[in-house]
């Protein structure tokens, strides 16, 4: 059995299905739709291939913990909020490589006036490595930030802090970081070579080496060192163990599905963590990201989205542009300032996906 793994080490990620079930989205909605069935889950990600006791085991002590209207978010007092530069990330899930779609989609962006755009890492599926996303965005594009979910786990702490200065250096120090788990699809962690290993126990080991490799303090030095000095490293998740190691080592957050209420909390006890281990991260290293549906009937065709403790999706999932508009300022309004936004069923063109968010979004854009 693989190493007992809180939802607060796992990343908030789709995997594509069809719903099975629905129920009516609330009212509240300018745009009717129906809301899939979801089952619950944590911090993101597919279901983790522990032991049925022990998923029963988790599931049960959630019921209860939600039923009781019980947080895990570690309470700390209020901040007072910071102005903030509010900025949008365009997610290019394109699927399987295809240097065509991908090549424009980049251009778009950029010519669209999105500050980033954004890939993840998902090694079991046909989509396309972030790291030879980025390096194809370094050689189309030349303002826009280019950011990635990176699993850093089957790469040796060498390689992979040798391949991310590397694309620093080619995107001209343009590249962000954000470090995921990874699904824990099956067979994943036999492909990553990590065993039963606890993937949030490996993270804490790996960061600081990084840190020491792209500062020059490593055994062996890196030839190629990042163009940014820190290149930073952003972490996600939303549950007690991934707070306290956001605040321990991270220099950003970047969560997904969770309310703004829930988001706001995470952000205050993130920033007391940090206060505590004698550190201190930007008011400005706070994101989410947030799927969307342009309407009711993607929803018919979404991914699958699984949160832990159960949520109510209305609070998540906006649809329509009214609802999008509305989440964000609810989002800004908590403290946050960064969102990486992505559409929750497949864009069938990517110029008009980009024009619909940038009419949605972009004069929102600080």
């Amino acid at each position: 059995m693989v190493a007992d793994e809180s939802a607060d080490d796992r990343p908030d990620y789709p995997c594509e299905r069809r719903r099975e079930e629905a129920d009516a989205l609330p009212a509240r909605h300018h745009e009717a739709a129906e809301r899939p069935q979801y089952e619950p889950y944590d911090d993101g990600g597919e279901q983790s291939p522990q032991s049925h006791t022990d998923q029963r085991e988790h599931d049960e002590q959630d019921q209860q913990h939600h039923e009781q209207g019980q947080d895990h978010t570690p309470k700390v007092p209020p901040v007072a909020l910071p102005a903030v530069k509010v900025r949008f990330a365009a997610s290019l899930g394109t699927g399987a490589p295809d240097l065509g779609r991908l090549s424009t989609a980049l251009v778009d962006a950029e010519r669209m006036g999105f500050d980033t755009v954004w890939f993840s890492d998902v090694p079991m599926m046909a989509s396309t490595d972030p790291m030879l996303a980025v390096a194809v965005a370094a050689a189309t594009t030349d303002k826009v930030k280019v950011g990635a979910n990176f699993v850093p786990f089957g790469h040796a702490p060498y390689v992979f802090a040798r391949q991310l200065a590397q694309l620093d250096a080619l995107t001209s120090g343009r590249l962000l970081v954000t470090l995921v788990p990874g699904l824990d699809q099956p067979g994943e962690r036999q492909a990553l070579g990590i065993g039963e290993a606890h993937r949030g126990h490996l993270l804490d080991e790996l960061i600081p080496s990084l840190r020491r490799l792209w500062g020059g303090d490593g055994e062996v030095g890196l030839p190629v060192r990042p163009v940014q000095d820190p290149l930073e490293i952003w972490l996600g998740g939303s549950g007690q163990q991934a707070v306290d190691r956001a605040g321990r080592l991270a220099d950003g957050w970047l969560g997904s599905l969770v309310s703004p209420d829930r988001a706001g909390a995470i952000r205050e006890a993130i920033v007391h963590r940090a206060s505590e281990a004698g550190r201190v991260i930007d008011p400005e290293h706070f994101g989410l990201s947030v799927a969307y549906a342009r309407e009711s009937g993607d929803l018919d065709r979404a991914v699958r989205l699984r949160t832990r403790p159960p949520v109510d999706l209305g609070e998540v999932v906006p649809v329509g542009r009214a609802a999008l508009r509305d989440l964000v300022g609810r989002l800004v309004d908590a403290g946050l300032s960064k969102f990486v936004v992505r559409r929750v069923c497949p864009v069938e063109s990517w110029t008009d996906e980009l024009g619909w968010l940038a009419d949605a979004l972009l004069d929102l854009q600080t």
